[in-house]
């Protein structure tokens, strides 16, 4: 598992707990060890940490070199859950282009979830659907499919 955006290491317990076993790769900016003094935050032992001094955005990382490292070839198995507040669009188009096919985004915002780095959520905009963010699962697929078919939004063309 990827994680994409860690904080104070509660997702990372999260994932922790729904795979025991599975290694984590957590990337983000400050370390969560940085959050102790100043309340909880959660440190896991089987997880590469990509933060502080270390810190490597998403888009930037070799994934096929670390991922190699850690004995997965096989990057369509790996989940990454990005909560790192980041134009998502842009997070789908790496994830996909480095080999990644599943991908959970939580971000959550205080006040108003609309933002221009949030992709618009179609479900919501054209069905009147209610999510708790932005994007939803069934958005995400879309544009995976999308994208995975050689569209891009940019143009609005089909890629050659």
């Amino acid at each position: 598992m990827i994680e994409s955006g860690a904080f104070k290491g509660h997702s990372t317990w999260v994932l922790r707990q729904a795979m025991p076993d599975t290694p984590i790769i957590s990337l983000s900016p400050r370390h969560p060890e940085k959050y102790l003094k100043k309340g909880p935050a959660y440190i896991d032992g089987n997880c590469t940490y990509f933060a502080g001094k270390e810190f490597i955005d998403f888009g930037s990382v070799d994934w096929k070199s670390v991922m190699k490292k850690h004995g997965i070839t096989d990057l369509t198995r790996v989940l990454i859950f990005f909560d790192d507040h980041q134009n998502e669009l842009k997070r789908i188009k790496q994830a996909l282009k480095a080999g990644f096919r599943h991908l959970v985004f939580e971000d959550n915002y205080l006040g108003s979830t609309d933002t221009p780095k949030m992709v618009a959520c179609p479900c919501r905009t054209l069905l009147g659907h209610r999510h708790a963010s932005d994007t939803c699962p069934s958005c995400v697929l879309f544009f995976l499919n999308f994208f995975e078919d050689g569209h891009d939004l940019d143009t609005s063309r089909t890629r050659q």
